[in-house]
Protein backbone atom coordinates (compact mmCIF):
# COMPACT_ATOMS: atom_id res chain seq x y z
CA UNK A 1 0.00 0.00 0.00
CA UNK A 2 2.88 2.33 0.65
CA UNK A 3 4.32 1.99 -2.67
CA UNK A 4 0.86 2.57 -4.41
CA UNK A 5 0.67 6.42 -3.56
CA UNK A 6 4.21 7.22 -4.58
CA UNK A 7 3.70 5.44 -7.94
CA UNK A 8 0.44 6.98 -8.18
CA UNK A 9 2.00 10.65 -8.07
CA UNK A 10 4.71 9.28 -10.66
CA UNK A 11 2.30 8.30 -13.18
CA UNK A 12 -0.03 11.86 -12.70
CA UNK A 13 2.95 13.53 -13.07
CA UNK A 14 4.30 11.97 -15.82
CA UNK A 15 0.69 11.80 -17.63
CA UNK A 16 0.29 15.53 -16.82
CA UNK A 17 3.62 16.63 -18.34
CA UNK A 18 2.95 14.93 -21.34
CA UNK A 19 -0.70 16.24 -21.64
CA UNK A 20 0.97 19.91 -20.92
CA UNK A 21 3.48 19.38 -24.43
CA UNK A 22 0.93 18.40 -26.49
CA UNK A 23 -1.19 21.46 -25.49
CA UNK A 24 1.96 23.50 -26.49
CA UNK A 25 1.73 22.11 -30.02
CA UNK A 26 -2.03 22.77 -29.89
CA UNK A 27 -1.12 26.27 -29.31
CA UNK A 28 1.75 26.35 -31.55
CA UNK A 29 -0.58 25.45 -34.29
CA UNK A 30 -3.54 27.40 -33.15
CA UNK A 31 -1.04 30.45 -33.48
CA UNK A 32 -0.24 29.87 -36.90
CA UNK A 33 -3.88 29.35 -38.08
CA UNK A 34 -4.40 32.48 -36.39
CA UNK A 35 -1.31 33.96 -38.29
CA UNK A 36 -2.51 32.85 -41.66
CA UNK A 37 -6.16 34.05 -40.96
CA UNK A 38 -4.83 37.51 -40.13
CA UNK A 39 -3.00 37.43 -43.75
CA UNK A 40 -5.78 36.58 -45.75
CA UNK A 41 -8.26 39.24 -44.00
CA UNK A 42 -5.15 41.88 -44.81
CA UNK A 43 -5.03 40.19 -48.45
CA UNK A 44 -8.56 40.48 -48.94
CA UNK A 45 -8.83 44.30 -47.53
CA UNK A 46 -6.45 45.30 -49.99
CA UNK A 47 -8.50 43.63 -53.22
CA UNK A 48 -11.26 45.20 -52.27
CA UNK A 49 -9.41 48.90 -51.29
CA UNK A 50 -9.06 48.86 -54.66
CA UNK A 51 -12.55 48.08 -56.28
CA UNK A 52 -13.68 51.19 -53.74
CA UNK A 53 -11.50 53.34 -55.27
CA UNK A 54 -12.46 52.43 -58.34
CA UNK A 55 -16.19 52.39 -57.61
CA UNK A 56 -18.62 49.18 -57.62
CA UNK A 57 -21.47 47.84 -59.51
CA UNK A 58 -20.24 50.41 -62.49
CA UNK A 59 -20.42 53.79 -59.97
CA UNK A 60 -18.37 56.77 -60.02
CA UNK A 61 -16.38 57.08 -56.93
CA UNK A 62 -18.19 58.12 -53.88
CA UNK A 63 -22.03 58.20 -55.49
CA UNK A 64 -24.62 56.18 -53.81
CA UNK A 65 -25.20 53.49 -53.45
CA UNK A 66 -28.21 51.36 -51.57
CA UNK A 67 -26.36 51.03 -48.54
CA UNK A 68 -25.55 54.73 -48.48
CA UNK A 69 -28.26 56.79 -50.10
CA UNK A 70 -26.68 60.03 -48.54
CA UNK A 71 -24.10 60.63 -51.37
CA UNK A 72 -24.35 62.29 -54.28
CA UNK A 73 -26.62 60.70 -56.67
CA UNK A 74 -28.58 59.10 -53.16
CA UNK A 75 -31.86 60.32 -52.27
CA UNK A 76 -31.07 61.59 -48.72
CA UNK A 77 -28.20 63.76 -51.20
CA UNK A 78 -28.87 67.86 -50.54
CA UNK A 79 -25.50 68.51 -52.04
CA UNK A 80 -24.92 70.19 -55.66
CA UNK A 81 -24.94 67.73 -58.60
CA UNK A 82 -22.08 65.63 -59.53
CA UNK A 83 -20.95 64.43 -63.06
CA UNK A 84 -21.68 60.47 -63.55
CA UNK A 85 -23.29 60.72 -59.99
CA UNK A 86 -27.23 60.06 -60.89
CA UNK A 87 -30.62 58.63 -58.90
CA UNK A 88 -30.98 54.98 -58.30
Amino acid sequence: MRRTLPMLRAALLVGGAAIGLSACNTVAGMGEDTSAAGQAITRGADEGSTSVSQGTQGTAPGCATPMHENLPGGTDYDGPPVAGCTPP
